[in-house]
């Protein structure tokens, strides 16, 4: 017991300092890395009259289950510690349903369509705070279809610049994106993403720091006119795993509640949409 409180005494120094390093966590991928990423998501929103008129009229559901799978190829480290890598939707798997008051599917166009982004192809370029700079699709242009890999892309590789803190320390980034959803194409995401380091644990001859996130703020829907049709309130919390060598996320949860009012189309009548969405990654 003598000799375990001597040696405690002894590093303690060390103790303290490992425990107060401070850390950065940079999400650019380290240069020639093949990486496999796969991605899951379900979702299910309920749209409702605001006032529940008289007969009620039935909610409208929409739920969304999703898996994905990317590979990325990284180049070599160009000017400016720049760094490409070049993205393709290997297999995408999409099942929607839609229903009003019953429990019957009503055909939907997402299924087909973005079933499409299976095959296709993207070129991101990082810079050195592994912000995603320039990001360009290949093909055959399609926009409904690009700025639907864009989003994905951006979504799944991206935490804007670096993080530095020690653990126990948060981090607050404020968010502000375009996210063009299909005829809703001038849609924005804006708010604000905390970031806390948890810890860091080897892992083999990787290192990981383990964070949480918290996310708040609103999603303006716009329907291809400049007038919104309303934001829908976010919140959501999550887990973060981030191997610090190879710059990548190797693992991630993320769960997010939706809550607003919109307004349908030119006859103003106002809704209520809410629901859940859950979100999970790994990257090997």
């Amino acid at each position: 017991m003598l000799r375990a409180l001597a040696a405690l005494v002894a590093l303690w120094p060390a103790v303290i300092c490992a425990q107060a390093e401070r850390v950065t966590i940079r999400l650019a991928p380290a240069p020639g890395q093949r990486l496999h990423t796969r991605m899951a998501g379900e979702g299910h929103l309920v749209v409702e009259d605001e006032h529940r008129p008289t007969p009620p009229s039935p909610p409208f559901n929409l739920h969304l289950a999703t898996t994905i799978g990317l590979t990325r190829v990284v180049g070599n480290e160009g000017a400016e510690r720049r760094v490409d890598a070049r993205v393709t939707v290997d297999d995408i798997k999409i099942d929607v349903t839609m229903n009003r008051g019953s429990t019957t599917s009503e055909p939907t166009v997402l299924t087909p369509l973005l079933g499409q982004l299976a095959g296709r192809q993207a070129t991101m370029i990082y810079d050195a705070d592994g912000r995603i700079r320039q990001l360009d699709t290949a093909g055959p242009s399609n926009i409904v279809l690009d700025d639907s890999l864009k989003v994905l892309v951006g979504s799944v590789f991206g935490i804007n610049g670096t993080l530095t803190l020690a653990v126990g320390e948060s981090v607050t980034r404020p968010v502000d994106a375009a996210v063009p959803l299909i005829e809703y194409r001038d849609s924005r995401w804006t708010g604000d993403m905390r970031f806390t380091l948890n810890g860091i644990s080897q892992e083999g001859a990787a290192r990981i720091a383990h964070m949480t996130t918290a996310l708040s703020g609103g999603l303006t829907l716009v329907h291809n006119a400049p007038t919104p049709l309303g934001t829908l309130r976010l919140k959501g919390d999550g887990t973060l795993d981030v191997d610090l060598k190879r710059g990548v996320i190797t693992a991630a949860d993320q769960r997010v509640t939706l809550d607003g009012l919109l307004e349908s189309g030119l006859s103003g009548e106002r809704l209520h949409a809410h629901g859940t969405v859950k979100m999970s990654q790994t990257t090997r």
